[in-house]
């Protein structure tokens, strides 16, 4: 039996704690890195495709489409903004697409709100990202790392990938290992 995580149609403003939304945060940092690591890009993530088992469990529930099947993307994911900047120019898609949409997911976790859409293009980096005060600054760090518009200067676009994400002061005290807290 699985839940949604997030049902940003509910309205629902409940303050989740920020070790619960971390752990949920590095289970899908692992699950993109594996899929990554098999050349496959969902490029329209959102979160309607996420999960919770019975045990609290981030489970991943897309199927992929591929590029000879369909190439459309999920009107949820263009809605609310999700996809990179250039998924919606099509533009060169590589794996750096799937860590925008992970850093919208965070800033939605954290802030209860979608990341808003200032551009027809994608998200402008001028302005700055709506993020709770109270969050600490590795967070805010690593959401904004995330949502760049460029995606050769996306955290994990570069030639480490993954390992860039997993290895941010965010996930500090963070298990891959075990995948749990140490």
């Amino acid at each position: 039996q699985c839940c949604n995580i997030i049902d940003s149609e509910c309205g629902d403003k409940t303050e989740l704690p920020d070790k619960l939304i971390r752990a949920w945060a590095a289970q899908l940092a692992q699950v993109l890195s594996s899929l990554h690591y098999r050349e496959v890009v969902i490029r329209d993530l959102h979160p309607a495709n996420l999960l919770l088992d019975d045990i609290g469990q981030v489970k991943l529930t897309y199927q992929c489409k591929w590029v000879s099947v369909e190439s459309g993307l999920a009107p949820e994911a263009l809605s609310g903004h999700y996809c990179a900047p250039e998924v919606l120019t099509f533009g060169d898609v590589t794996p750096a697409a799937d860590w925008f949409s992970f850093g919208a997911i965070l800033h939605l976790l954290y802030s209860g709100v979608p990341v808003p859409s200032v551009l027809a293009s994608g998200l402008d980096s001028s302005l700055p990202l709506q993020l709770p005060e109270r969050l600490p600054a590795e967070v805010t760090q690593f959401i904004a790392q995330l949502l760049q518009p460029q995606p050769e200067s996306r955290l994990g676009a570069g030639s480490c990938g993954s390992h860039d994400v997993r290895s941010h002061p965010y996930f500090s005290g963070w298990n891959w290992s075990k995948m749990a807290w140490n």
